[in-house]
């Protein structure tokens, strides 16, 4: 047996080997989950043919990119991996596919083994396409076709001809892709010294690697992490470990998976004010290859799949393929729980109670490339029931995602565009600021042992921001300036987006949607409640939604008639409270406090779990994803009604959970044919619930009641009258 194929070998008997028997129907103990990698990857199988061309061989055949052709490597996978459930184990008609896709990628190759991505456009070799090309390759080499084997070897040699300098220039992300990549076409072509350049390029971004687990940029102008350039060098080493089984990058992989342990918020979302790359996601780090050859990397990976796996929801096949064909396998160790404090100092991840506060104290001048994020903002905010509350990490030329701001900055103004980046850099003259700053240009934090706080400086101006505790497990954040400015001055206090409706001080309730939106705290009461999440302002204070990522550069300074922002961008905006300075206010405070919607003591009934009929002989439908029961009227007077007990006599408010959808109506709730409060619009531009709205109080004796839920009109923008409901609860007077 060769050595490519009896490390392949190896490579299928760790993976397909010991942790099956452990298993069940819970959370696997050990790494790999092999039932559930494996059923992803074949359940994958349909869709990525259905997009197969068979005339060019190509993916995706309309508007084709090279990159499209990367699902070589698990369709190689599925037709290798032997398991009665898998059905395309040795297929011939998926072996044929896998050879006329990689015939489409030498068919497509220039000279210099690149593809040229866009008409007039340079030719790229691109790591990622060559790894899945190289990787595939020696999975099914020995069963393809000649003439399609020697089609792939002219094509894969072209390119990795010139692979050995890709391995050290630009970023080490795709360095370290390419040297992996390398490593295997070492394997693959007899290639010795290809084998070595890549050995040498792996030890050299091993070795710069920080002590606390991630890679500096090589921009000396950007500092601290870029979080999706660290995961993907750390996928790089776990797939040349795989082949190499070089232990010299054992200790860098151990030293990422610390790491990232480390930033993970108690939901599994990743902590964003450190990152240069990427703003706060609601979805969860997965982990890849790299992560699976260290315990602490398994159990990061065991934590971080574990509801998928649980509830056998498929996963990215090509994420399967690697960890089934490159992973590593054993029992995951619990890394070291507790406040995190990097090596520099510039990072802190700090408990406060049910608070937990990202701090970061890596500045930057804003970047006129595409991908780097201004570091602007200094803390993220997490509360362990209420989930990411204030921050949600860095933007784009958006300065009113930034924490202080120094200079002219009013909604739509076209100096928050991109042109604003190069304006920053200009000089202070005689002390007046000549444009808008929103980054630091400095920032300290404060020793662990103290009050959270982080102090920065812009230019000429001096600022810090103050996270203190409260006796009743609110939060005061404290934005305080050294001295007065002189350019107008202003803090910012980004919420990410949250569900449901916002209630106001003045009693208001407002549904923040693509509608453009300015609040002053006078109006709105001093105070508004979100989701379990309550906010209090001073008066002064102003509020703004939505604040997307990023300004339009074509807005004008003025708003626009048209149509709003698409809903599907809402999810990504802010709603920003904006606390202003002035000579003889250089301190502003805004207290933050868990608000559940309704009390301890409420009695809450599940629809889901309720006795419903309509009167209307409408169709009804339970929602699993979101435990709802939906009403699928069609027109006006269509209703349903639920049958619940009321333990006891008594007087009670009722508030009820409503599902809210462009499909949604109008609805009214009545109580024993009683109406409560008035009809209820449950449109929203996107599919949302409204939380516990009250809607009325109701004296209602022990025994069986109904409660009935009647559509009476849709607003003009829905498309149907649906009506939807979650739960509602009764609280006693």
């Amino acid at each position: 047996m060769t050595t490519p194929r009896r490390i392949l070998y190896t490579w299928l008997v760790l993976a397909l080997a010991g942790s099956v028997a452990a298993q069940d129907r819970g959370a696997p103990k050990t790494w790999p989950p092999t039932d559930w990698l494996l059923q992803s990857l074949v359940q994958s199988v349909p869709a990525q043919l259905a997009q197969f061309d068979a005339g060019t061989g190509r993916f995706q055949a309309q508007g084709w990119h090279a990159r499209n052709q990367n699902v070589i490597f698990p369709l190689a996978a599925v037709w290798r991996l032997a398991s009665k459930a898998n059905p395309y184990h040795g297929d011939d008609a998926l072996l044929a596919v896998i050879s006329k896709a990689g015939e489409a990628l030498a068919d497509a190759q220039n000279a210099d083994g690149g593809w040229t991505i866009a008409a007039g456009g340079r030719s790229q070799r691109l790591p990622g396409t060559y790894s899945r090309w190289i990787r595939a390759y020696l999975i099914v080499k020995d069963h393809l076709p000649p003439a399609a084997r020697q089609k792939w070897a002219q094509g894969l040699q072209r390119g990795f001809a010139a692979m050995p300098t890709e391995t050290t220039d630009g970023a080490r992300g795709s360095s370290a892709q390419a040297a992996a990549a390398l490593y295997a076409a070492g394997m693959a072509f007899d290639k010795p010294e290809w084998r070595e350049q890549a050995r040498l390029t792996v030890a050299g971004i091993a070795a710069a690697q920080a002590p606390d687990g991630f890679w500096r940029s090589r921009d000396p102008d950007r500092h601290g992490p870029s979080l999706i350039h660290n995961l993907m060098t750390l996928d790089a080493l776990g797939l040349y470990y795989s082949l190499s089984q070089d232990a010299a990058v054992l200790n860098a992989m151990e030293r990422g998976a610390l790491l990232h342990n480390a930033l993970l918020w108690p939901d599994g979302t990743v902590a964003a004010a450190f990152d240069s790359a990427l703003p706060y996601r609601t979805t969860r780090n997965l982990g890849n290859v790299g992560f699976s050859w260290t315990a602490a990397g398994r159990d990061f990976l065991l934590r971080q799949t574990a509801a998928e796996c649980s509830g056998k929801r498929t996963i990215d096949p090509d994420y399967a393929a690697a960890m089934l064909i490159h992973g590593g396998n054993g029992p995951g160790v619990a890394a070291p729980t507790g406040d995190f404090l990097s090596d520099d100092r510039q990072m802190q991840k700090r408990r406060l109670g049910a608070w937990q506060l990202c701090l970061s104290a890596y500045t930057a001048s804003p970047s006129s490339r595409r991908w780097p994020l201004d570091r602007q903002n200094c803390f993220d905010l997490f509360h362990e029931k209420l989930g990411m509350t204030v921050g949600g990490g860095n933007g784009k030329n958006q300065p009113w995602w930034s924490n202080f701001t120094f200079g002219d900055l009013e909604p739509n103004d076209a100096k928050t565009t991109a042109t604003a980046a190069a304006a920053t850099k200009a000089a202070d003259v005689d002390g007046r600021p000549q444009s808008l700053r929103w980054t630091p240009t400095a920032a300290k934090l404060s020793p662990p042992d103290q009050t959270p706080a982080v102090e920065l400086t812009y230019g000429a101006d001096a600022a810090q921001v103050t996270m203190s505790p409260m006796a009743d497990g609110a939060l005061e954040l404290a934005y305080v300036l050294a001295k007065p400015s002189a350019a107008p001055a202003a803090a910012h206090v980004p919420l990410p987006r949250r569900s449901g409706f916002i209630r106001f001080g003045n009693g208001e309730r407002w549904y923040p949607g693509p509608e453009k939106r300015t609040i002053p705290g006078r109006e709105a009461g001093g105070w508004l409640e979100w989701d379990g999440l309550r906010l209090e302002f001073p008066a002064e204070a102003m509020l703004r939604w939505p604040v997307p990522p990023s300004p339009s550069t074509t807005e004008a300074p003025t708003p626009r008639p048209g149509p709003p922002a698409a809903p599907g961008d809402l999810s990504l905006c802010r709603l920003v409270l904006t606390l202003p300075f002035s000579t003889g206010t250089l301190r502003q405070a805004v207290v933050i406090r868990p608000h559940p919607p309704v009390p301890a003591t409420a009695m809450m009934f599940a629809a889901a779990k309720l006795p419903v009929v309509s009167p209307s002989a409408t169709q009804i439908i339970t929602q699993a994803d979101r435990a709802a029961v939906v009403l699928c009227a069609t027109t006006v007077g269509e209703a349903m009604t639920f049958t619940f007990t009321v333990p006891a006599t008594g007087d009670f408010e009722l508030l009820a959970d409503l599902i809210l959808g462009d499909d949604h109506g109008i609805v009214t709730i009545a109580i024993n044919d009683r109406v409560l409060g008035k009809p209820f619009d449950t449109y929203a531009p996107e599919r949302d619930s409204s939380g516990p709205m009250p809607l009325g109080k109701v004296t209602l004796d022990a025994g069986p009641e109904q409660l009935k839920i009647t559509v009476t009109g849709k607003n003009r923008q829905a498309q149907k009258y649906l009506a939807g409901i979650k739960a509602f609860y009764l609280v006693k007077s």
